[in-house]
């Protein structure tokens, strides 16, 4: 509409990948032999990522939490700084002498300004939810961090579920009252089974 937009640049500092190349980085003549993690990913069908397992020395006593966070701190710096050259050189248009970054206090200050507006609305509550994990780095991923194996197949089970108030259509079918009844369902997700809240049918579909 012909309207000029002043475009602030920004980076975002966290994240797992920046994490690993920290480690990498810190602990680049170590190896760590990580064939127990190898198997569990293959059970599951998730390809991990064979840089990654081979530098993670999360029990490494030297790597602790803060010097994690600079060790964080200073590859995010040095990559900004060769990106924002980049940027530079294209000409790429934006106020590039005062960008932003997740990782300064005031960018953070005011994540958990909006978190606590947020948790006195009541948007915020502690649930249940399966994620991705991973052994290797022991932390959860994204969907994006995953590569599946297209040779995998999926183990199935079937579960039966007590059922505590049967209807009384399913009760007089039954030779007595105390006879238990169940529901049988098939998954191919047992580790989501524990935080399972109710079983769903479709009263117009033939369960066989």
């Amino acid at each position: 509409n012909g309207r000029r937009v002043h475009f602030v640049p920004g980076w975002d500092c966290h994240g797992l990948p920046i994490e690993l190349r920290a480690v990498k980085d810190k602990n680049d003549s170590s190896k760590v032999d990580h064939m127990d993690v190898d198997d569990s990913l293959n059970q599951l069908g998730i390809m991990g990522d064979d840089e990654s397992r081979s530098f993670i020395d999360i029990d490494d006593p030297s790597l602790t939490t803060l010097s994690l966070r600079r060790k964080c701190r200073e590859f995010a710096e040095t990559t900004m700084k060769h990106q924002l050259s980049s940027f530079r050189r294209w000409c790429v248009a934006a106020d590039w002498s005062a960008p932003y970054t997740t990782m300064e206090p005031r960018y953070e200050a005011n994540q958990l300004s909006t978190f606590y507006h947020l948790y006195r609305r009541g948007l915020v509550y502690r649930g249940l939810k399966p994620v991705y994990w991973s052994p290797s780095s022991r932390t959860c991923l994204g969907e994006a961090e995953l590569e599946y194996r297209d040779d995998h197949e999926s183990m199935s089970c079937f579960i039966r579920f007590t059922m505590i108030d049967a209807p009384w259509v399913v009760r007089n079918a039954l030779p007595t009252t105390t006879t238990p009844v169940y529901l049988l369902v098939w998954t191919t997700q047992p580790w989501t089974v524990m935080s399972n809240e109710a079983i769903c049918f479709n009263p117009d579909k033939f369960y066989s």
